[in-house]
């Protein structure tokens, strides 16, 4: 997210941006934060998955990118009781962090599936 904020600094097209996807990108940890407020403007599509009871995602977070008038289009796609790595194969774990703590991790099959069915969409009509 952070590196199509600053494309307009890099010298090739759109910052070599045409569009972005971002799974469980973080950003209630970034949003508020001067660095993301002193980067440019998001101008191309983007693409957000996260899962809702990922304890690492905000949906206010989203809410508040969602509201700033960025003129890339924004998507944001959250899923219901999925946890992050909802798209790694592997059973309920929990890892620690030293500067969030635990947080739970999970593949989710429901919110796997949706997911490639929202990339596959999203490649075709940006990439094409």
């Amino acid at each position: 997210m952070f590196a199509q904020k600053i494309a307009r600094r890099l010298s090739l097209p759109n910052g070599g941006f045409k569009a972005t996807i971002a799974f469980y990108p973080n950003l209630k940890y970034v949003v508020d934060k001067p660095q993301w407020s002193r980067t440019g403007p998001i101008e191309q599509p983007t693409l957000i998955l996260y899962g809702k009871a990922d304890t690492l995602e905000s949906e206010g977070a989203y809410e508040t990118l969602l509201s700033a008038g960025y003129s890339g289009d924004i998507r944001v796609v959250g899923f219901e009781g999925a946890y992050r790595k909802f798209d790694e194969l592997g059973p309920y774990r929990e890892k620690h962090h030293p500067s969030v703590g635990n947080f739970p991790k999970a593949f989710q099959q429901k919110a796997f599936d949706i997911s490639v069915k929202e990339v596959g969409q999203f490649l075709s009509q940006n990439l094409r």
